[in-house]
């Protein structure tokens, strides 16, 4: 009900929002939107009228399904722990208020904040540099034997090849720039890369800094 209108994701990913909402130009046209369609179609007066309409449209089936739960003697709401969900009346009524709270400047609304440090993936690599999307990649491509886990063996395998493509000039070292610059193609050695610059440049500079620092083994 309260969700942050600037912030509606995670506290740790989709940057881009936050950088785009930072400009001022792009905020206040983001907020003029939101505006023209909390008191457009999406009024709470005219919510509350759709929402009636169809709340008459089914009565007659919702007075047969609860019947047909009595006679079945199942729990129905209140779920096993008690749970018991908003009514779309009143969801619409806190919602509408809390936009135009933020709006006026009167509340930030509410951030989701991930259990654990970077966030979804967060759990299948340490550091901040990559999170677990680099993690899960490097594990499909380097587990050679599809036993979902990767070995020491196979990890340098991967680290080797990986090398092989980057080295093009087979100098037998590579600075910072021609790792970051290359690291994607080894990322992709098929050829078959995304849209896009993947993996980003700080994490190609994330994985140089900790391979330069003689700590990788």
């Amino acid at each position: 009900m309260k969700l942050s209108l600037v912030h509606p994701h995670s506290s740790d990913a989709h940057k881009l929002i936050d950088r785009l909402l930072a400009m001022e130009p792009v905020k206040l046209r983001y907020d003029k939107i939101i505006s023209q369609l909390v008191e457009g179609i999406f009024k709470k007066e005219q919510l509350i009228k759709k929402f009636e309409k169809l709340e008459r449209t089914i009565l007659d089936s919702r007075e047969r399904n609860t019947a047909a739960i009595e006679s079945r003697n199942e729990r129905g709401y209140p779920a096993p722990r008690g749970y018991q969900p908003l009514g779309i009346r009143e969801f619409i009524d806190k919602r509408t208020s809390s936009i135009k709270r933020q709006l006026n400047g009167k509340e930030t609304g509410y951030i989701f904040v991930h259990g654990r440090p970077g966030g979804r993936l967060g759990h299948l690599a340490q550091g901040g540099f990559g999170r677990g999307r680099l993690a899960m990649h490097m594990l499909i491509q380097g587990d050679l034997n599809e036993d979902k886990s990767i070995s020491k063996k196979e990890l340098f395998t991967m680290l080797s090849g990986w090398f092989d493509v980057m080295d093009r000039e087979k100098d037998g070292k590579l600075n910072k720039a021609a790792f970051i610059k290359a690291l994607p193609d080894a990322f992709f050695p098929s050829g078959r890369k995304p849209l896009g610059r993947i993996p980003e440049p700080y994490v190609a500079a994330g994985l140089f800094s900790l391979a330069d620092s003689h700590l990788l083994f």
